[in-house]
């Protein structure tokens, strides 16, 4: 299976889309192509998150990750699908 959310070696971010691994590019950079990761400030540690249960779902605690993004954007999926390849 194919991560939702990837955190290379080197900090960048990639997360899963249809067809495959997408690096994600820094939405504030203008112009300027520059990829997103944890070199930026904006860039938050990765967390254990509950997820309120919802109908079809069972969440057990601590089953998703979240990662803080560019002014309080939060990006999850479930731990399974999370990998941070930082040492």
């Amino acid at each position: 299976m194919n991560p939702k959310i990837l955190i290379s070696e080197s900090g960048f971010l990639s997360l899963g889309r249809k067809g495959g691994i997408k690096q994600m590019h820094c939405v504030n950079a203008g112009n300027r192509p520059r990829m997103c990761g944890d070199h930026c400030p904006l860039f938050g540690e990765p967390e254990e998150y509950d997820i309120v249960k919802r109908a079809t779902i069972s969440v057990e605690h601590g089953e998703f990750v979240g990662i803080e993004i560019c002014e309080n954007r939060l990006l999850t999926c479930r731990k399974s699908e999370f990998v941070d390849s930082r040492g």
